[in-house]
């Protein structure tokens, strides 16, 4: 499985595309109360292939099917475009044993933007890595989305996720699409240290001493 440090791709796609790439990623995070799904970024479509076999995704959610990791959101409406990537581009990441995770979950609580897209397309009989929207969300062949996702009660475990960034970036125009698994520090919470029983005698006993200096000095 390839594990990769997000700011290394995002620095060698700039190098070699400079500013024509664009990257789009999809981060999970986990704390004591779930995970959370935050989305940042732009891919630009016209550095894709249009294909005109558009699959539609119902809901919003995480997926592991056909040993692929794919993910969506369609509860602001249908996808109605889809675009795969170039010839050559390497699917390892998303697909097989490497892939970010291994279960399927969809009750999701939702904030920011619901544009409407999904991670997948249908080609030749099964599923393979793309990028699905719905082309009213585009702004001229660019779509974003700030969007974020939370799933209450579950952790990376529950949902069979490894730590790591998986990324797929078009052999042609340097387009990346990436879901990042990146641990969060849980909130430690200490417990109170309980203060020994003769604690409030000291106090007392030193209170009482300083009364003393001080009518001495008097």
């Amino acid at each position: 499985m390839k594990k990769r440090n997000l700011f290394a791709v995002m620095t060698a796609l700039g190098l070699v595309y400079g500013a024509a790439a664009n990257a789009i990623a999809f981060t999970f995070t986990e704390d004591l109360s779930g995970v959370t799904m935050t989305a940042s970024g732009s891919i630009d479509v016209s550095g894709l292939v249009r294909n005109n076999r558009v699959n539609g995704w119902g809901g919003l959610g995480i997926q592991s099917y056909d040993a692929t990791s794919i993910l969506g959101n369609t509860t602001g409406g249908a996808v109605n475009a889809t675009y795969q990537f170039h010839a050559g581009t390497d699917f390892s990441d998303f697909t097989g044993a490497g892939r970010p995770y291994t279960q399927s979950h969809f009750s999701w609580s939702q904030s920011g933007d619901s544009s409407s897209f999904a991670t997948y397309l249908w080609g030749r009989g099964h599923l393979v890595p793309g990028f699905s929207l719905h082309t009213s969300d585009l702004v001229g062949s660019v779509w974003s989305t700030d969007q974020s996702w939370f799933a209450s009660g579950t952790s990376f475990a529950s949902l069979g996720m490894t730590e790591g960034t998986y990324s797929i970036t078009d052999s042609v125009s340097g387009e990346n699409l990436s879901i990042v698994v990146a641990r969060s520090l849980p909130a430690v919470s200490l417990p109170a240290v309980p203060l020994p029983a003769s604690f409030p005698l000291l106090l007392g006993g030193l209170a009482a001493f300083g009364m003393l200096k001080r009518k001495k000095k008097a």
